[in-house]
């Protein structure tokens, strides 16, 4: 609901826009920046058009193995802490933790990530869209030391690291003999489709196939074969889709050391980095990234939508509207700390469920509110913003000058005509 501030209301009617609040825009990396977890005491990210990686601040005593974005650009990650080592023994799993995008400083040590009954080493992170649900698939810690196999799914709780089962196989009902046994990727698309790399003979067998999930039971809704095949050596797999719904996939090899058992110096990693037709299967080879660290887990940092607070209308709350006016719809868009309306890149504004672009701009340079900050003020023709009897709300999107998105809704009633 708008925050109406009464002694202003006669000067916002002759514009014919209320008072709103206006909520802060939040930093974050910049969008579709790809993050690598490395399994040493940094991230890094990685140019996709060249392969060149960035390595953020070291982290010393720390070590990373999962990452995932929320839409808000929080970055979260499992791995190892100082007072969390690798290996852990039993009842313990890893660490889940939080980081400053970008730097990779690690904010806050969430907890160890664990279920009712043990541990719970995650392989792989994403977050839900829609719901900002953090996700996580691989193994659980019996209480004598070892990893339960297959790979199972869990929901975990962002404050608490606490683990939810879903399934306690991937995909569930698989049975042991048809299970995953590459458990270590996982990746929610923009559209909220659940992809997941699965192999059952790993690391002999067929290629692998890039499979879709039911987030609530963790089933197989499609698989598609990939032509990507899995090496017969040691590997681990990351998975991440970006904003525009291509899917990235990286595989890092180790090769088997020429003079078992102890070589001198190891034989490297190897680290590639793919792109997955999720239609077809088909891999497409980008580039090799590195050859010192065992790169793991992917993911993009999301296109951080910048909410603003916008008002429709004025006189009551919600604001009254009838669809079938042949009128214009006035709508105002409030300036703040965080947000300033001389930014906003008029054109790409767009009003409704018709996306109706503005009959009229007005700049107000007047602080109407006494909040310190100028509004912008639009009318739509209401015939074009879609909007229809039943209707409770109605959002505007467009873009700051410099590409970053923003958006705000506000609250409507909607009447016949008289």
């Amino acid at each position: 609901m708008r925050r109406i501030i009464a002694p202003l209301i006669s000067v916002l009617a002759i514009a014919g826009i209320a008072v709103g609040n206006a909520r802060p825009a939040v930093a974050s990396a910049p969008a579709d920046t790809l993050y690598v977890a490395s399994w040493g005491d940094h991230i890094v990210t990685l140019d996709q058009n060249d392969g060149s990686i960035t390595r953020l601040t070291p982290q010393p005593g720390f070590s990373f193995q999962t990452l995932a974005f929320d839409s808000t650009g929080r970055l979260f990650a499992t791995g190892c802490t100082p007072s969390i080592p690798c290996p852990t023994s039993a009842p313990y799993g890893n660490a889940l933790m939080e980081l400053e995008p970008l730097t990779g400083v690690v904010l806050d040590t969430i907890g160890i990530v664990a279920d009712a009954s043990a541990g719970v080493w995650i392989l792989a992170l994403s977050v839900q869209p829609g719901t900002d649900v953090l996700y996580g698939i691989g193994l659980g810690i019996t209480r004598d030391g070892y990893y339960d196999d297959p790979p199972k799914l869990w929901t975990i709780d962002k404050s608490t690291a606490v683990a939810t089962l879903i399934a306690s196989e991937v995909p569930a009902g698989c049975g042991e003999a048809s299970c995953s046994s590459w458990g270590s990727n996982l990746a929610f698309a923009p559209d909220g489709t659940l992809y997941h790399i699965f192999s059952d003979r790993y690391p002999f067998g067929p290629p692998p196939e890039l499979m879709t999930l039911d987030p609530r039971t963790g089933a197989e809704i499609s698989s598609v074969p990939t032509d990507d095949p899995i090496s017969n050596f040691w590997n681990s797999a990351g998975l991440a889709v970006r904003s525009d719904g291509i899917i990235f996939s990286n595989i890092t090899i180790k090769f088997p050391s020429p003079c078992r058992p102890v070589c001198h110096p190891d034989p490297p990693y190897i680290s590639f980095l793919d792109t997955i037709d999720s239609l077809t299967g088909i891999a497409t080879r980008l580039f090799d990234y590195g050859g010192q660290f065992n790169y793991r887990d992917l993911a993009f940092s999301p296109v951080v939508v910048v909410s603003v607070d916008i008002a429709i209308k004025s006189g009551s709350d919600p604001s009254v509207v009838n669809p079938r006016s042949r009128g214009v719809m006035p709508v105002a868009i409030f300036g703040s700390d965080d947000f300033d309306v001389a930014d906003i890149d008029v054109t790409s504004l767009t009003f409704g469920f018709g996306d109706a672009l503005a009959a009229s701009v007005s700049r107000r340079n007047r602080d109407v509110d006494a909040d310190g900050f100028p509004y912008l003020l639009l009318h739509f023709r209401t015939a074009e913003t879609g909007v229809e009897i039943g209707d409770t709300e109605a959002c505007l999107s467009g873009e700051t000058l410099d590409g970053t998105p923003f958006g705000g809704c506000d609250t409507i009633r909607t009447v016949p005509d008289r």
